[in-house]
Formats: structure tokens, sequence, C-alpha cells
């Protein structure tokens, strides 16, 4: 029987917690220093690299002062991202640059994708109960 291991829960949401607050104050600190933006520029790819939160990222785009055409540009290459929740959050920016902005498509499944789609129509074809188990790490 296995058991909740509450030290690496307590460990993760201590990492996690850690993780979004700093990323919360490097974007106040960037936004409170007025970086220039050649900087800036400069800094988001390694932003990226260090797994700064998306949504952090999408928030210093807003508050950047790059002209409304570059920052529609930057954002829009997150619209082709395969995690649904990156697209989002960047058609959520890019609503407030241009509220033309279409909704984004989903990107082809994968290999891998495909074969637990199919799986999963077969199955749900047969017409018998399934029981479901989501692994939201993989």
């Amino acid at each position: 029987m296995g058991g909740i291991d509450w030290t690496g829960l307590l460990k993760g949401m201590g990492l996690l917690a850690l993780s979004v607050s700093g990323g919360l104050a490097l974007g106040k600190a960037i936004i409170a220093l007025s970086l220039p933006e050649r900087l800036l520029g400069s800094l988001l790819p390694r932003l990226r690299r260090l797994r700064i939160p998306a949504q952090a990222l999408f928030a210093l785009y807003e508050r950047s002062t790059l002209p409304s055409a570059e920052r529609v540009r930057r954002l829009s290459k997150w619209l082709l991202h395969p995690n649904w929740s990156r697209r989002y959050g960047a058609y959520q920016a890019l609503l407030k640059l241009d509220p033309r902005t279409p909704w984004p498509k989903a990107p082809p499944p994968t290999p891998r994708a495909k074969m637990i789609i199919d799986t999963a129509e077969r199955l749900a074809e047969s017409g018998k109960p399934l029981r479901l188990r989501m692994d939201l790490l993989s």
C-alpha cells in the first residue's frame, strides 16, 4: 500500500512557490529598473532557458516599450507552441495589442498523441465502461 510522500510533496510545492515568486520578482525588477529594450531583448532567450514561467514573459512583453508590431511578432510565435496553456497565454496577451487576433490552432498530433487518440476512439466505440487514469507528467 503506497502512501503519500509528504516530504516530496512539500518539497515540490516549495520549489513551485519559489519558482513562481522568483519569476514575479524578476519581472517586477526588470519593470522597476526600466531596462533598455536592447538588454531586455538579449535577456529574454536566457530567461526561457531558466524556465521562467511563460506568464512572466508575457507580462514582460505587455509592459515592454517595444513597438506594438514587434511585440505582436514576438508573441505570435507562442501561438504555435505545442502546450495549449502557452498558446492561450499568448492569445490573451495578443488580444490586448490586437483585438482581431485569431484563436490559436492546435498543432497536428505527434505520433504518440495520434496513437493515444486512436486507442481512445477504439475503446470508446466498444461501448464498455472504461477506467481512466490521467498522468500529467508525460
